[in-house]
């Protein structure tokens, strides 16, 4: 198992992205934006939720993976890193993508159960958008905020109140493509975190800063 995740970081990240995650499992400082976007929220930019004539959605999920379409786009992005969050489809995990008739050029998985959700404060049954990936030739084009809106408008549909989705305080493209999708800052954190169980953490929300010591 270690050595499984350890070939798919190498895969992933590289040499040099191999060795900052080892260290950062000692110690390591998160400073990170939470957003949501809630069911009752019902403004939709049409500009960007709209996809290209030839672009195409797709929501993978664990009803519908063994589907002879849903497993030929899941094999061609199946390689490094992401075959941890492909895994959990079979679980509750959810899969976003967008084709362009030819190839995968974005994806966006849901979440639900995961430690991560522990360091930001939320519930497991709460829908976490992340692992959001854009091939470099469609950068620049909305795909992210289309994506993230479409899942968030999938995931009411199916009963959820609230959608998450959370980046680094300065990735201000992030930012930008998240606050376009119309999901709303909830709180920030800041978190000291060490032997990747261990938690300082400020907290800012609603102006207010609290401490926490939490263990994930």
């Amino acid at each position: 198992m270690i050595y499984k995740k350890i070939k798919q970081l190498l895969l992933s990240r590289g040499i040099a992205g191999l060795t900052r995650f080892l260290i950062s499992r000692i110690v390591r400082i998160t400073h990170e934006n939470i957003y949501q976007i809630e069911s009752y929220h019902q403004k939709i930019d049409t500009q960007t939720s709209i996809l290209l004539h030839n672009w195409k959605t797709h929501r993978i999920d664990c009803l519908n993976y063994e589907n002879k379409e849903n497993i030929s786009l899941l094999d061609s992005i199946s390689n490094g890193e992401i075959e941890v969050y492909i895994s959990g489809i079979k679980g509750d995990s959810i899969l976003f993508a967008v084709t362009d008739m030819k190839e995968v050029i974005h994806t966006s998985f849901v979440q639900f159960k995961s430690r991560y959700k522990r360091i930001i404060h939320e519930l497991d049954e709460t829908p976490l958008i992340g692992n959001c990936w854009t091939n470099n030739q469609y950068r620049g084009q909305g795909l992210y905020p289309i994506t993230i809106q479409l899942a968030a408008q999938s995931l009411f549909k199916t009963g959820y109140k609230k959608v998450l989705i959370s980046c680094a305080t300065n990735n201000t493209p992030s930012i930008k493509g998240i606050e376009k999708a119309n999901f709303s800052l909830v709180r920030e954190i800041k978190s000291f975190i060490f032997l990747n169980k261990f938690a300082l953490q400020l907290v800012i929300k609603k102006n207010k800063k609290k401490l926490y010591l939490i263990t994930f």
